[in-house]
């Protein structure tokens, strides 16, 4: 689901941002220059686009620069701190491109116009990473043939079956692969990419077993450090557990303590503003916090937002008047991983005892429930 979010978070964002360059004219391709250590260089050679076609470039699902093609080729230059991995993405088609920047050259080719045809080459991790893609590339395409099988609206039962199936095959094929690859290569930062990834998939006895094999230096990179703050937070809350505390700043850039808000009964939940289902269901939402407001309840939203500008816009639109927090972390954020959360919409009903009484509520089932507590 999260990887689903993210590609589709990058496509709007790309299409929303920098449209007054879209009415510039290509630049002449800027003569090469000597890299120094602390720089980078991405040259591009994608034959089966148009000329004036425009690149972005993305790092963290924002667009940091943007170029267009000219004569099949394209170019990006930058300053290097550490590996860092990004994506391009061709303007008004679905083709895009991961890779690791790193410092010196690194190169993409493409001659047919399909996503994964592209081949590319850098550094050492980007090396690394080519050699898991590799082999995912080749269980993706199986994957999409599955997909395909499967909405297909006359695929006959029998053989819907069969095929959930062989994609159970496949899915655990996928994970050996890359299990296979964390051990071959413990101290790379690509690894912890991989674990960062599949963290609210795997067991987290298999992402703490991986990130105790990296050394020091892969644990203090970018990915590492959030693989260290998730096994350090990391919990499963059930129905009768005790509630974890957490501070977060609200909308307002104010610290909220969610012990201090508790009433009777406090729903905690979980969304974003990406969120197509949780924006459908705030309305709905709002109207049993307007019923039971003054009978003792509340509403404490964490947003899994990171663009505090669509957190704030979403909630106005939706009218939501309980109250909200968030670090702008996305994913990452460090209460997600305090009560598990892997999907969203999800919630939490606890008491004033701090008891977690219900989970996963819909608005409808949370109404019933408010009903009988709150007489």
């Amino acid at each position: 689901m999260r990887i689903i979010y993210l590609a589709l978070a990058v496509l709007l964002l790309f299409s929303c941002k920098k449209n007054a360059e879209t009415q510039q004219s290509p630049p002449e391709t800027a003569q090469k220059k000597t890299l120094r250590s602390d720089q980078f260089r991405i040259e591009g050679d994608f034959k089966k686009f148009k000329d004036s076609t425009m690149i972005g470039l993305f790092v963290n699902n924002d667009i940091v620069d943007s170029t267009f093609i000219v004569n099949g080729k394209f170019s990006f230059e930058g300053d290097f701190k550490e590996p860092i991995d990004a994506r391009i993405l061709v303007k008004q088609t679905d083709f895009f491109a991961d890779f690791w920047i790193e410092n010196g050259t690194l190169t993409l080719k493409n001659e047919t116009g399909k996503r994964f045809d592209t081949k590319i080459k850098g550094g050492k991790v980007q090396t690394e990473e080519n050699l898991l893609t590799e082999k995912i590339v080749a269980i993706s395409k199986k994957r999409d043939s599955i997909y395909k099988i499967l909405s297909n609206p006359e695929t006959d039962a029998n053989t819907k079956s069969k095929t959930k199936e062989y994609l159970e095959i496949v899915d655990k094929k996928e994970k050996q692969v890359c299990l296979f690859f964390l051990e071959e290569h413990p101290n790379s930062v690509a690894s912890m990419r991989l674990l960062n990834i599949f963290k609210g998939v795997w067991d987290k006895s298999v992402i703490d077993k991986a990130y105790n094999q990296a050394d020091q230096k892969t644990q203090q990179s970018r990915y590492g450090k959030i693989i260290g703050t998730y096994i350090k937070l990391s919990g499963n809350p059930k129905k009768g557990d005790q509630f974890t505390d957490f501070t977060q700043k609200n909308n307002s850039n104010n610290p909220i303590l969610f012990s201090e808000v508790k009433k009777k009964y406090t729903l905690l939940n979980f969304w974003s503003s990406w969120c197509r289902r949780c924006r459908k269901l705030n309305p709905e939402l709002g109207e049993v916090y307007k019923d039971f407001k003054s009978k003792g309840f509340e509403i404490v939203g964490v947003s899994f937002d990171q663009n505090k500008a669509s957190w704030t816009k979403a909630i106005k639109k939706d009218n939501i008047t309980w109250i909200q927090v968030s670090d702008l972390s996305g994913w990452e954020n460090p209460v997600g991983y305090m009560y598990g959360i892997k999907n969203i919409p999800e919630n939490f009903l606890i008491d004033a005892k701090g008891t977690i009484i219900d989970t996963r509520l819909t608005p409808k089932r949370l109404r019933e429930v408010l009903s009988k507590l709150l007489k």
